[in-house]
């Protein structure tokens, strides 16, 4: 018997073992997968088609936020193999967008137009420019209050690059293009000085003799548009995944071209900069080939000097770092109650987390928590308790006492943030007030959690 048949014959019973494995554990990986599933506090607009480990989601979802925090949330169970999506998006919540594309032949329109009448006004404004007209651009509510200036603007911003593409998202417009004979200094400064008030201009331009490569990332309460040039498209999948799970809770527009020619440091520059700004409210990030810059607003003045110290700290050596930061003010104040809301709706979008086993909160919960500092800023007159929950995976005496721990790292955070440590008190209450079944894994990282409690006096 030659070596290629006892070869064949070798692997015939490990065949047939796995075989038997797949019989015998896949209905205990489904049941599991079944009562994950039934645990996970579905919202109502959602319907799930369950067919062994393949999961279908129906529905009409509020938000991209939600929809794809929903997805997320389903693909992380234990067993799943595939999760489809036939969820729609309701119309009032889809991004107010329109994006003008030129090249040396033509203008491509495409997005939405607040109104019939706009859309033949601004296709016949195109028109005058003596290059053809493509308009794909749906009629939409919802147009922010300066829409129309934006678009104006747009339109004239446009005239002055030779080919390239303007993009306008609610009151910012942002212009990705070659300036032709134009500095680009002199253009870039043209283009922000002529915006009409309270219209912001973000330029990522280039010349046909210099084609610097230049990235941004500008983000609002809502959205993160990263945009310019990056090295391959490699690159470009990494960061738009990147900043999907920095900034998951908003949604990402990915207008990033590959260029071909950046330093060797700088993929680790650009993910330094989304990981550890994400704890901006609003901002902008850019960065060429020796620079880097990060402007905007933190949530208090601790979450401004971490931020610009962290990343001081971990950028490469090889790029020059300038960092201007300022500070949300605070607010009108909140009742007790709507404090309690806004508390709530911020854990419940992000939990704190912390690193396996301990009690060291991770980085990745800051965001969270420099909310939590701003709200209980507006609730001056507020004590709150700060509530650890575990779940039933070790004694009770040690799950209370880790729950302690990491309420009372939460409380130190929050202390460092400016709020006052007597207004707060921690308590461990371990595995008592279950919110899922601890039989499965998602149950149990649900139960380990924590809560804000405030008391008004109301």
């Amino acid at each position: 018997m030659n070596s290629a048949v006892r070869w064949i014959w070798g692997l015939i019973p490990l065949l047939v073992l796995g075989c038997l494995l797949a019989i015998y554990e896949l209905p205990g990986v489904e049941q599991e997968l079944d009562q994950s599933l039934i645990d996970m506090d579905l919202p109502e607009w959602a319907r799930l088609s369950v067919d062994g480990r393949d999961v279908l989601v129906a529905g009409e979802a509020p938000s991209f936020q939600a929809r794809d925090g929903l997805l997320y949330r389903i693909g992380e169970l234990p067993g799943i193999r595939r999760v489809r999506s036939v969820l729609n998006v309701k119309e009032n919540s889809l991004p107010f967008v329109t994006v003008f594309r030129k090249t040396a032949e033509s203008v491509a329109v495409t997005g939405s137009i607040d109104e019939v009448a706009d859309r033949k006004s601004l296709v016949s404004e195109l028109e005058g420019g003596g290059l053809d007209v493509i308009a794909n651009l749906v009629v939409a509510p919802g147009a922010p209050g300066r829409w129309r200036q934006a678009i104006g603007h747009a339109v004239w911003s446009l005239r002055r690059i030779d080919v390239g593409s303007v993009y306008v998202f609610g009151d910012i417009v942002f212009v990705d293009g070659v300036a032709g004979s134009a500095e680009i200094p002199d253009l870039t400064r043209q283009l922000e000085e002529t915006a009409p008030a309270g219209i912001r201009v973000v330029a990522n331009l280039t010349s046909k003799s210099s084609r610097e490569a230049i990235w941004s990332a500008v983000m609002d309460r809502t959205t993160v548009v990263l945009s310019g040039a990056v090295a391959d498209p490699e690159s470009r999948r990494f960061l738009f995944s990147r900043a999907w799970e920095e900034h998951g809770d908003k949604v990402i527009i990915d207008r990033m071209i590959p260029h071909g020619q950046v330093p060797r440091h700088w993929p680790q520059a650009a993910k330094i900069l989304l990981e550890y700004t994400s704890r901006l409210w609003t901002g902008e990030l850019t960065l060429n080939r020796y620079r880097a810059t990060i402007e905007g607003l933190a949530l208090s003045s601790a979450a401004s000097a971490d931020i610009a110290a962290i990343v001081s700290r971990t950028m490469p050596k090889e790029y020059a770092l300038a960092v201007k930061i300022g500070i949300v003010p605070p607010g009108k104040p909140l009742t007790g109650s709507a404090c309690q809301e806004n508390l709530d709706e911020i854990v419940q979008r992000r939990p704190v987390g912390f690193a396996p086993g301990g009690s060291e909160v991770s980085y990745r919960s800051y965001q969270s928590l420099d909310k939590i500092v701003h709200t209980l800023a507006r609730c001056r007159t507020v004590a709150v308790e700060v509530q650890g929950h575990s779940d039933a995976s070790a004694p009770d005496s040690e799950v209370k006492a880790l729950s302690l721990r990491r309420a009372q790292a939460v409380m130190r955070y929050l202390a460092d943030g400016g709020i006052a440590p007597e207004r707060m008190t921690a308590a461990g209450h371990g595995s008592e007030n279950p919110i899922a079944a601890n039989s499965t894994s998602l149950g149990r990282s649900r139960n380990r959690r924590i809560e804000f409690k405030i008391a008004t006096g109301e």
